[in-house]
């Protein structure tokens, strides 16, 4: 039973601090995003929101480990809730200029992306490794509620609080609250050897590519997280469209389908761990791919509204137990000790791939039209799911690690 890690006190603290995090960064998000778009009206002053919330990902990602695998990790995450704290509480009070938002939406992002690769490499030691997947899905379904609710309870307080500046004290309390749950766990983590100075955090980088060159298994799961965001993430501006101008629904129709896409995301997580008791891991990775594909391809044809809905619902569903199993799996392949490096470098390769399938999709999607790149996503995913598990195949050949997830 998923509910099952809730058991164990220090991880359902852990849990509750990564909850509420996500929901702060929602809020900081849209309402940065909003006071940028009100004070100057211009959409490219706001896309610029969102690249600041990208950049540390993309670039950072690949040293950020470095931190998580020397530090605490639990003192670690308090750092990251305690910083954006008090740097977002800073531009509450000092005004929102311009680059100041840009400043410390870049900065509060750096320290997501930190807390979340000390948030992963945690749950192996908060948890016997039988419960990993469990623990990887419950945080997974978790984080797809707080997307989910996140940004409408920040639509709500920006509407509803005087200005959207009042969602930013918000947003400080958040931090708060999960720095404060981090605080009262048990677990003791302690600070790895490390060489100290760049020359060293340098070759601990290197250390942590070696790795994954040395692991074709890590190299295939890794490449497919990233092909799989690359060609699912496209869905942010093809669902619009396709309500628009195919369905004539609306914007009623966009949300239909982004929450049938959310929902099926949702249930998948919340039924991976009972999935991986009974499949492999290849037909929960490669096999999910393969009917979001066709998921995708069949909304080309599929002209009703409640069709395309279930047909997103299926498709987030397909894909959702993958994530944890993901993780999971690259959990038990990598040493403690790299961990972060690994999980780090795993966030940069998603956070590069998905904006760069989304802006592929809007250069064709003005010139063939969404039905033809919705067709062409979906055989595009079901050409890498082959692709992909004829790969993990071959590396695991031979392997003594189980086909077969812990449940």
């Amino acid at each position: 039973m998923i509910f099952a890690v809730l058991r164990y006190r220090d991880f359902a603290l852990h849990w509750s601090g990564q909850v509420v995090s996500q929901i702060g960064n929602q809020l900081n998000y849209v309402a940065l995003a909003w006071i940028v778009l009100q004070t100057t009206g211009s959409t490219a002053a706001m896309s610029g929101v969102y690249l600041a919330q990208l950049i540390p990902g993309a670039v950072l990602g690949w040293v950020a480990g470095v931190s998580v695998d020397r530090a605490d990790r639990r003192l670690l995450m308090i750092f990251c809730d305690a910083a954006r704290f008090v740097i977002v509480l800073a531009l509450a009070l000092g005004g929102q200029g311009l680059w100041a938002i840009y400043a410390v939406t870049f900065a509060v992002s750096a320290l997501t992306m930190v807390f979340y690769t000390a948030e992963k490499t945690a749950i192996g030691q908060l948890l016997p490794e039988p419960l990993w997947t469990e623990a990887h899905a419950f945080v997974e379904a978790s984080s797809q509620v707080a997307a989910l609710a996140g940004p409408v309870l920040a639509g709500i307080l920006v509407a509803s609080l005087p200005t959207p500046t009042h969602v930013l004290y918000v947003d400080t309390a958040t931090f708060a609250v999960s720095g404060i749950c981090i605080a009262l766990m048990h677990w003791r983590d302690q600070p790895r050897p490390s060489g100290g100075g760049v020359r060293a955090a340098m070759q601990e980088v290197v250390e942590g590519f070696r790795h994954l060159a040395a692991s074709p298994f890590l190299l295939v799961v890794l490449t497919t997280a990233a092909v799989a965001n690359f060609l699912i993430m496209p869905f942010a501006v093809l669902f619009p469209v396709l309500s628009d101008r195919v369905l004539h629904a609306g914007s009623q129709g966009f949300g239909l389908l982004m929450g049938g896409w959310g929902g099926g995301l949702l249930m998948g997580s919340l039924g991976a761990s009972w999935l991986s008791a009974r499949l492999s891991a290849g037909t929960l990775i490669f096999g999910g791919m393969t009917v979001l594909g066709i998921s995708f391809g069949a909304m080309s044809a599929v002209g009703n509204l409640w069709g395309n809905v279930a047909l997103a619902a299926l498709g987030g569903f397909s894909v959702a137990p993958a994530n944890a199993v993901i993780l999971t799996m690259v959990q038990q392949r990598t040493p403690e000790r790299m961990q972060g490096r690994v999980f780090a470098t795993l966030l940069a390769m998603v956070t590069v791939a998905a904006p760069l399938g989304v802006a592929l999709a809007s250069f064709f999607l003005e010139r063939v039209g969404v039905a033809t790149v919705l067709l062409g996503v979906g055989v595009a995913t079901v050409a890498a799911a082959a692709l992909g598990a004829l790969a993990l195949g071959r590396v695991t050949q031979g392997s003594r690690a189980p086909d077969r997830n812990p449940a």
